[in-house]
């Protein structure tokens, strides 16, 4: 992004790498491609939690909305990359939910209390086999 040109408000595009570095750094896409490079490579072998920077590549699937409006091809074809970005960005989300989903299942799934009870804020998987299940008997404290 340091080298590529864009048009200014009065039209007139601009070539000049200093005057494009600065816009780009002023940028908000600029922080936000220097967080993603925060969370891959080299530097997350030493820093483990920068490998949550990572989530910041994110920013340029968005970007394809300005890709798809910018094309040069007809509006049914348009529509079938537009019907496909969305399904993508569905497919995107349902992966997202099910990480986090995942991360905070596992969070305390070793810890238990003084008792020996599991420290889980889900419940038990005692209706899988509900003939021998005691969640809905007078044995089992509703709290």
């Amino acid at each position: 992004m340091f080298f590529t040109s864009y048009q200014d408000k009065t039209g007139q595009i601009i070539k000049h790498s200093h005057t494009i570095a600065l816009k780009y750094i002023k940028s908000v896409r600029f922080f936000c491609d220097f967080c993603a490079i925060l969370g891959t490579g080299f530097l997350t072998q030493f820093v483990h939690s920068f490998k949550l920077f990572g989530i910041f590549k994110l920013v340029r699937v968005f970007r394809l909305s300005d890709i798809i409006s910018k094309l040069n091809i007809p509006k049914d074809v348009k529509a079938i990359i537009t019907i496909m970005k969305l399904t993508f960005y569905l497919f995107l989300l349902i992966h997202m939910l099910a990480c986090a989903w995942y991360n905070v299942c596992s969070l305390h799934q070793n810890e238990v209390d003084e008792f020996g009870v599991a420290q889980k804020w889900y419940p038990p998987l005692d209706w899988v086999n509900y003939k021998e299940s005691k969640l809905f008997t007078d044995e089992t404290n509703m709290f």
